[in-house]
C-alpha cells in the first residue's frame, strides 16, 4: 500500500512538472511571436516543440488557397542526427496536393489531421506516402491542422524515426501553438495585402498628379492649398 501511494505521488509530480514545462513553453513562444521577426519566431517555436516532444523533425505547413496545395514553409531537424539523416529529412520539397501525397492532403484539408504511430497503420491506398516516408526513414507522423476564422490555413507537425504513440494531450498542445502561429501569419498576410493596395493607390495617383503633391497627400491628408501674398497672371494667345 505505501509503495502504491509513493508511486501515485511521483506520477502526480511528474504530470505537474510536465504541465508547468508546457505552460512555460507556450509563454516563451507567445513572447517570441510578439517581440521578434515572425519567421524567426516560428523557427524558435518549432525548435522548442522538437525538443519538448523528443522528436526528430518539426515542421509548419501552409495552405495555398489559390493553387490548392500545402507546402512546408518552415522546419527544424534534430541536431543530434547525422548529416546524412538531416539531408534525407529535407527531401520533401514538392507541394502536398490532391495529386501528390493525396492521403496526407485529404487528412489535413478535411481537418482530421494525422496520428500515425507506425507505417504499418498507413491505409493501403497511401502508397505515395509510404514511399516518401520509407525514403526519409520516418516511422511515425503527427500533423495537427491549423485554422483561422474557421478555415484551414495549414498544419503543424512532428515526425519521428521510431514508432511512437502520440497522445491527446500532445494534439491539444500543438493545436494551441498552431492557433498562435495561424493568427500571426494571417496578420502578416493582411498587412502585406494592405501595403500592396497602398502601393497600387500611390501608383495611380502618380499617373495623374505631380510627385510632390502625392507626397503631401500621403503625409498631410486633407485639402491642399497654398497662400501667396501676390501673384501675376500671364495670358498668352498663339
Amino acid at each position: 500500500f505505501p509503495v502504491t501511494i509513493w508511486h501515485d505521488r511521483k506520477m502526480a509530480e511528474a504530470n505537474l512538472k510536465r504541465r508547468a514545462d508546457r505552460d512555460n513553453l507556450v509563454s516563451q513562444i507567445s513572447q517570441q511571436l510578439l517581440a521578434n521577426n515572425l519567421d524567426m519566431a516560428i523557427d524558435i517555436a518549432l525548435e522548442s516543440i522538437l525538443l519538448f516532444f523528443g522528436s526528430h523533425y518539426a515542421f509548419l505547413l501552409q495552405y495555398d488557397f489559390k493553387n490548392s496545395y500545402f507546402s512546408i514553409t518552415h522546419h527544424q531537424i534534430d541536431p543530434g542526427l547525422s548529416s546524412e539523416q538531416k539531408s534525407i529529412l529535407s527531401l520533401q520539397v514538392e507541394p502536398i496536393s490532391p495529386h501528390h501525397l493525396p492521403w496526407i492532403y485529404q487528412q489535413c484539408y478535411s481537418g482530421a489531421g494525422i496520428n500515425l504511430n507506425t507505417l504499418e497503420n498507413l491505409p493501403r491506398a497511401a502508397h505515395q506516402e509510404r514511399e516518401i516516408l520509407e525514403k526519409t526513414a520516418i516511422q511515425s507522423l503527427f500533423i495537427v491542422p491549423t485554422l483561422y476564422q474557421d478555415r484551414i490555413t495549414g498544419g503543424i507537425g512532428l515526425a519521428s524515426l521510431n514508432p511512437r504513440r502520440w497522445e491527446e494531450e500532445e494534439w491539444q498542445f500543438l493545436q494551441l501553438i498552431g492557433e498562435f502561429l495561424a493568427m500571426a501569419l494571417a496578420r502578416r498576410s493582411a498587412e502585406e495585402a494592405l501595403l500592396r493596395e497602398q502601393e497600387k493607390a500611390e501608383r495611380l495617383l502618380l499617373n495623374v498628379l505631380p510627385a510632390p503633391i502625392v507626397n503631401r497627400l500621403k503625409h498631410s491628408p486633407g485639402v491642399i492649398a497654398d497662400e501667396f501674398e501676390s501673384v501675376s497672371i500671364l495670358f498668352a494667345v498663339s
